[in-house]
């Protein structure tokens, strides 16, 4: 998925079993490149923490109890700590 990738992955059509072969080759062919994807995984990783992904998604309960006029004023996730980012994630 390049939305969770972006530029550190081999991307191939799944339904095109040439363009799959051409980019195994790809990888195989080229330890450089491999690196290269490698280097970029791990940078893309750090934009990623279960801390974020909690606190987004008790953010969209929010916003939706708000728009329904439930939850404690509105807020679903009003009893859980939202900590620091890089907590625990």
């Amino acid at each position: 998925l390049p939305e969770v990738a972006g530029e550190a992955a081999f991307y191939f059509d799944p339904d095109d079993i040439d363009d799959m072969l051409a980019a195994f080759r790809k990888a195989c062919d080229s330890p450089l490149a491999v690196a290269e994807k490698v280097r970029l995984g791990r940078e893309r990783a750090k934009g990623f923490s279960w801390d974020r992904a909690a606190r987004e998604v008790l953010s969209l309960y929010d916003e939706l109890a708000a728009r329904e006029g439930g939850g404690e004023g509105g807020k679903v996730g009003s009893g859980i700590s939202r900590g620091e980012e890089g907590t625990g994630g």
